[in-house]
């Protein structure tokens, strides 16, 4: 090995340009290692974006650096370092003191006989188990490919799961609302919180007019952001071209759209009610995500109406 080569340049999401990269993480106390791997992955690109590496020489060091970088998507585990047992000691710490069950760990040996492959697989809470002369570039790269595609699956399921979980606790915080513009502004906040868009939202309703005159009367009943100063202002004022023609062309039911990074849901009741969400800067990481973000928008849209027509009622028939 030439005493030339090093490490390949880390880029860091600081660079202008740049998607954050998937961090991975080099556990050997075989330095030759760490440069041939970084090497082999110096130009590796999925889903747009880079790698960047984190290099550790035993187990205690590889304990400290996953304690601080619990968002490692792949750690390439040594298993004979400090102690014969030492990568295996590491991998049960990452999963069980750690608690750490979505970083993929891929053990890679150059003793295979002293750590036998079917009784590792089976013991430990590991991805793969390799050892160091079948690594290429080829395998490596293939390698990758499987861990981070594995890596990001799963944290796109955890995603979906939280924004369950928000979407339920939004829920019983609604009902608390009464106020109409207040209920407003709780379903804004609400949807930002499932998420966590750009804080710029809008709700806007139309009630007693003509399908046909409606994208005009659409006015502004709540904001967030730049639209937080907007109430009582034209919908048509606000949003981008297109929209109007959008609410033009709809007919009684639910409609969104996602337009210029946001995202336009529409509910039309009957032909002289219509309520609108305009969440903008929205960028939904999944087709489950984006499910999620309309059942609760129809839903809230649907709260929204009811309430505006107790209220109505009430302002007919008061106690």
């Amino acid at each position: 090995m030439s005493e030339k080569l090093t490490f390949a340049s880390e880029r860091t999401p600081s660079e202008p340009g740049l998607l954050l990269p998937w961090k991975v993480l080099i556990v050997d106390d075989d330095e030759e290692v760490h440069a041939i791997t970084t090497l082999a992955l110096r130009n590796f690109r999925f889903d747009g974006r880079p790698l960047t590496f984190l290099h550790s020489y035993s187990g205690a060091d590889g304990e400290t650096t996953m304690r601080n970088n619990p968002d490692t998507a792949l750690c390439l585990l040594d298993v004979v370092m400090e102690t014969d047992h030492a990568g295996l000691d590491l991998a049960e710490i990452i999963r069980t003191r750690l608690n750490n069950t979505f970083t993929r760990i891929v053990l890679r040996t150059g003793q295979p006989g002293q750590a036998p492959e079917e009784t590792i697989i089976a013991d430990y809470d590991i991805n793969d188990y390799k050892e160091k002369t079948e690594l290429t570039r080829s395998k490596l790269h293939t390698l990758l490919y499987s861990c981070l595609r594995s890596y990001r699956d799963i944290l796109s399921l955890d995603r979906s799961r939280q924004g369950l979980e928000r979407i339920l606790s939004a829920s019983i915080h609604l009902q608390k609302k009464t106020f109409l513009p207040d209920f407003a502004l709780g379903i804004l906040e609400q949807i930002s919180a499932i998420l966590s868009p750009d804080e710029d939202a809008l709700y806007a309703l139309c009630e007693g007019i003509a399908a046909q005159d409606q994208a005009g009367k659409l006015t502004v009943v709540a904001g967030t952001g730049v639209y937080h100063t907007k109430v009582g202002v034209a919908v048509t004022q606000l949003l981008p071209e297109g929209v109007r023609a959008f609410i033009d062309s709809t007919e009684l039911g639910y409609h969104s759209q996602y337009m210029d990074n946001a995202y336009l849901c529409l509910y039309r009741p009957n032909s002289l009610h219509l309520s609108l969400l305009f969440l903008k800067g929205l960028a939904p990481q999944n087709p489950i995500e984006r499910h999620l973000l309309e059942v609760f928008c129809q839903n809230a849209l649907t709260a929204f109406e009811n309430l505006a027509l107790r209220l109505e009622q009430e302002d007919v028939h008061p106690d």
